[in-house]
């Protein structure tokens, strides 16, 4: 007979425990799961508010398709090769002396630009491991993939657009192609207003995954060229006395909102330009020159965003289109709940009141809303949400009649038997 080794059951179990522990911690895939924690959770001024912050608001991105944009998408086009060395050199050095385009920065007082400049250069509390790994992970200097230079530019945005949760990186690379798109002197002519705004709104919309916001924070302070070539051609835009070089109220209104969702900051001299510009529209009396209220909703709110007050005579003008559309006999002109839920909101966020008249039109057209029988024009459980918190936020006494409503609108909201119109936590 051979001899056998007898292991007692019990340690049979422990030693099978180790081994299992020690292969699980080890795992390739386990460890790849630790790395790739990228903290894409709400951002809410507080615990209390979480709901308040997540998909706000709805925006329309992108230019409106027509003929002018197959003029600048059409045509496939090859990228210019991002160099790592020349990437590599610091902004005070010879490259980018080279590259100056005469639009400094033209600040009105030396707070504007520091305030500016502290939007790009502070460092995110989050921009660690718990948001997409530790800022070494992203890679600002190696290549975009060599395949990229074969899309035109209408495919590249494709790239990005198609992404519905974009890995930083991608969205890193995806910025050192379109740097390279922005500099590529036989580009020129594709590189026009339309462009231009749906940059700023792409990177946005695809920023309110937090890392992908943390990793741009991080690329636009390690290469500051990247802004720097995007205003000097938008500033061009800008200052066209050819209205067919113009941005138009949406590209206006997505360019601001994208900087907001970004948590960016305009700079100074583009600031100027786009508050001008867009003054101009505000004023216009030609209805196809005005903010719709989509985009008075999210210039309000981007204001919001970034807690920064509307100018005066901008905040006048803004509140005159607001009342116009609050006020207008066709119901294609109405803000719909979401914008009336976010105006409040953004106001609450500004710890900012409305003013007399316009609060008026609000309440009535808010009170509609909360009265109505139909599915399809009353607020949904967020917008309810957000009113109530944004009325605490302003120390604000709910009108009577308001608050009997509201009640009754989340009232039936609780006792719904459908799952998905309850309130979340």
């Amino acid at each position: 007979m051979h001899n056998s080794l007898k292991v007692p059951f019990s340690y049979a179990i422990l030693i099978t425990t180790i081994l299992s522990s020690l292969l699980w911690t080890s795992s390739p895939s386990r460890a790849a799961e630790k790395g790739r924690k990228d903290g894409t959770g709400t951002h809410a001024p507080s615990a209390q508010s979480s709901t308040c912050w997540q998909n706000f608001p709805k925006e329309r991105i992108f230019s409106p398709h027509g003929s002018s944009s197959s003029d600048s998408y059409g045509k496939s086009r090859a990228l210019k090769k991002e160099s790592p060395h020349s990437s590599q050199k610091p902004p005070s050095s010879s490259y980018e002396k080279g590259r100056k385009d005469g639009t400094g920065t033209h600040v009105s007082a030396a707070q504007s630009s520091t305030r500016w400049q502290n939007s790009i250069q502070s460092a995110p509390e989050s921009s660690s491991s718990d948001s997409y790994g530790k800022s070494t992970d992203l890679n600002f200097d190696s290549p975009y993939p060599e395949k990229w230079n074969q899309l035109s530019v209408r495919d590249y945005f494709g790239l990005l657009q198609d992404e519905i949760h974009p890995a930083p990186q991608l969205v890193v690379n995806w910025c050192k192609g379109m740097f390279s798109i922005l500099t590529d002197v036989s580009l020129e002519k594709q590189i026009n207003q339309i462009t231009l705004s749906r940059i700023f709104s792409l990177l946005g919309q695809k920023s309110k995954q937090r890392a992908v916001k943390m990793a741009l924070k991080d690329y636009f302070k390690a290469k500051p060229e990247f802004l720097k070539e995007w205003y000097s051609k938008a500033l061009s835009c800008l200052n066209s006395k050819n209205p067919r070089d113009q941005f138009d109220q949406l590209h206006l209104s997505n360019i601001f909102y994208g900087h907001a969702l970004l948590g960016q900051l305009m700079r100074p001299d583009f600031e100027m330009a786009w508050y001008a510009a867009s003054l101009n529209r505000l004023k216009s009396q030609n209805p196809s020159d005005q903010f719709d209220q989509q985009a008075l909703t999210n210039i309000f709110y981007g204001h919001a965003l970034l807690k920064q007050k509307m100018r005066p005579d901008f905040e006048t003008a803004w509140y005159a289109a607001a009342l116009n559309r609050l006020k207008s006999p066709n119901p294609r002109d109405h803000f719909d709940q979401q914008h009336l839920s976010n105006i409040f909101y953004g106001h609450a966020l500004l710890g900012q009141q409305m003013p007399p008249t316009f609060q008026e039109a609000w309440y009535a057209a808010a009170l509609n809303r909360l009265k109505s029988p139909n599915p399809r024009d009353q607020f949904n459980q967020q917008e309810l949400a957000n009113i109530f918190y944004g009325h605490a936020l302003l120390q604000k006494e709910i009108p009577q009649d308001f608050e009997t409503a509201w009640y009754a609108a989340a009232l039936n909201r609780l006792k719904s038997p459908n799952p998905r119109d309850h309130f979340d936590q």
